[in-house]
């Protein structure tokens, strides 16, 4: 990398991703209750799309933020009550945000 420097900006600009991704994946963890957690990852992962599919099967999903999956599924029931969300199969379209 010492001697090619398109490597080397290739390389930290990987690097700085997913330092950025890990962050953000602590920062959620550090929310309390599974809302917050949820209204995280869609206001990041999706942003400047308000809808989109996680990554994951929901499963997955919970997993990925720390919650037991009835937790998860029970969470998107009331945000979904609430008209925070609208589901569709596994897309998920954030209809607004709290204040």
């Amino acid at each position: 990398m010492a001697g090619n420097a398109s490597v080397a900006m290739t390389w930290m600009r990987l690097l700085s991703r997913h330092l950025r991704t890990a962050r953000t994946r602590i920062e959620r963890l550090g929310l309390k209750g599974a809302r917050q957690r949820i209204l995280h990852y869609l206001a990041v992962e999706f942003a400047g799309r308000n809808a989109g599919r996680p990554s994951a099967s929901l499963r997955a999903w919970a997993s990925e933020l720390g919650l037991a999956k009835e937790t998860l599924y029970r969470a998107l029931t009331d945000l979904k009550e609430e008209g925070m969300i609208r589901r569709c199969g596994r897309s998920i379209e954030l209809l607004r945000v709290e204040p």
